[in-house]
């Protein structure tokens, strides 16, 4: 029986086998399905490098409902040196509580995100949709989240001068309100 393959040929095609994997592999490496950690490096580590004490505490959320301002006390994690993470756990609690009192008229999402720019005077924050429902909200009702999302935040005395608001980190859509610009973390109203 004569082979039909010479040696050049079965070397092409062993090539070409190990390149596709290789590149199948780098493929799904590059795409997150295969994830490597470094000998050096484990996960216990990784969740040490940014080791903030936290702590539980009583915290002061405010918003706007029938015509009057209205706080309500609940209880959070809160780290004195991690002001990104209680800029987080603040506003969604907040919009946690406004769904829960049914103050807001449609679910208002999460807050994925919250970035402090490094002079630390600015705050980013990224929600997973608009909190706004572009055709059920007035004007008046947009403004008065936004007024609630700065007054609890201000008043929990978290030291910032201004607020982005971004959806999926992009900069806030919206037919009525400019989200281009921070917003005054002392409001608008005095």
């Amino acid at each position: 029986m004569k082979n039909i393959f010479d040696q050049k040929t079965i070397n092409t095609i062993f090539l070409s086998i190990l390149l596709f994997i290789f590149g199948f592999l780098f493929f799904a490496f590059y795409n997150n399905w295969i994830v490597l950690f470094l000998p050096s490096y484990n996960v216990a580590t990784l969740g040490k490098s940014k080791n903030f004490a936290q702590e539980r505490v009583d915290v002061d959320l405010h918003y706007w409902n029938n015509k009057q301002w209205n706080k309500e006390k609940v209880n959070l994690l809160w780290c004195q040196e991690n002001n990104a993470d209680n800029i987080k756990y603040l506003i969604n609690g907040l919009l946690n509580l406004l769904e829960e009192e049914k103050v807001a008229k449609d679910r208002v999402g999460v807050l994925q995100n919250v970035l402090i720019s490094s002079s630390g005077q600015q705050a980013y924050l990224s929600f997973d949709r608009n909190p706004f429902a572009q055709d059920k909200n007035s004007t008046h009702d947009k403004l008065m989240l936004i007024e609630s999302i700065l007054k609890t935040i201000r008043e929990n005395n978290i030291k910032i001068q201004g607020v982005y608001f971004l959806v999926n980190h992009h900069v806030m859509q919206d037919y009525h309100l400019d989200f281009s610009k921070p917003w005054p973390i002392n409001g608008f109203l005095s």
